[in-house]
């Protein structure tokens, strides 16, 4: 399991983005699935459609369809002790 931010997210489905070639590199070698926060991935989604639109916004949904990214589930803790 990889954590993920949105820019790493953007680099990987916009192939203008000048990072695209080394997330892709690097995604190939890493070890999923990728986690992202929640916040994380809405940014990835807002941006991702001001560059390319819904389709692009596709490319990054097919990841969580697929598995390879998931959403980081935060538990809260609650102390029980007080």
């Amino acid at each position: 399991m990889t954590l993920t931010d949105a820019g790493a997210l953007v680099a990987l489905v916009d192939k203008n983005q000048p990072q695209n070639a080394r997330c892709r590199a690097t995604f190939a070698v890493l070890s999923l699935p990728l986690i992202t926060t929640w916040p994380a991935f809405t940014e990835a989604m807002y941006l991702v459609c001001q560059i390319g639109g819904w389709s692009l916004q596709c490319n990054v949904w097919s990841y969580v369809e697929e598995g390879t990214l998931q959403h980081l589930r935060v538990l809260k803790h609650m102390n029980h002790d007080s």
